[in-house]
């Protein structure tokens, strides 16, 4: 199968579609996208407590994440570093995930270079947050200050 531009496309399912399937029939409750981040080490730790409480919910918000992984329209290497992007961004700031995705660029063959290429376009998409919000903090201190004179 082929994609609008002649590019192979990648199964979306990956070569385990029948075993899965008997699986699901035999267990709906079978939470095949988590096993699937595990098998492929994309499966992070602070996500077990989600799992245990409710494994079908997890396994349907990991359905809709695990594509990036599974398709291979990106090489890993871009998947990693734009994983670092997410996580270490102003507005996440997950620590853990960008210390596990740095790990994984290094392991995909991503340089140091490129890692801190990501990590300087975080640091300047925080500045533009400041850029926006210190003039609007300016403009309400003065109305407020407008306001008790």
């Amino acid at each position: 199968m082929t994609d609008k531009y002649g590019t192979k496309a990648a199964d979306p399912m990956g070569p385990w579609d029948s075993a899965l399937e008997q699986l699901r029939q035999w267990d709906p409750d079978w939470t095949e996208a988590c096993e699937k981040m595990k098998a492929i080490g994309q499966w992070n730790a602070a996500w077990d407590p989600f799992f245990e409480l409710d494994p079908v919910w997890t396994d349907r918000f990991m359905a809709t994440g695990i594509q990036i992984y599974v398709r291979g329209v990106l090489p890993p290497k871009e998947i990693e570093l734009l994983s670092i992007a997410f996580d270490a961004s102003y507005t996440h700031m997950y620590a853990p995930g960008t210390r596990r995705h740095i790990k994984g660029a290094l392991k995909a063959g991503a340089s140091v270079e490129e890692i801190m290429e990501v990590l300087k376009i975080c640091v300047a998409h925080g500045v533009q947050a400041c850029n926006l919000a210190v003039p609007i903090l300016a403009e309400e201190l003065e109305s407020r200050a407008f306001k008790e004179s």
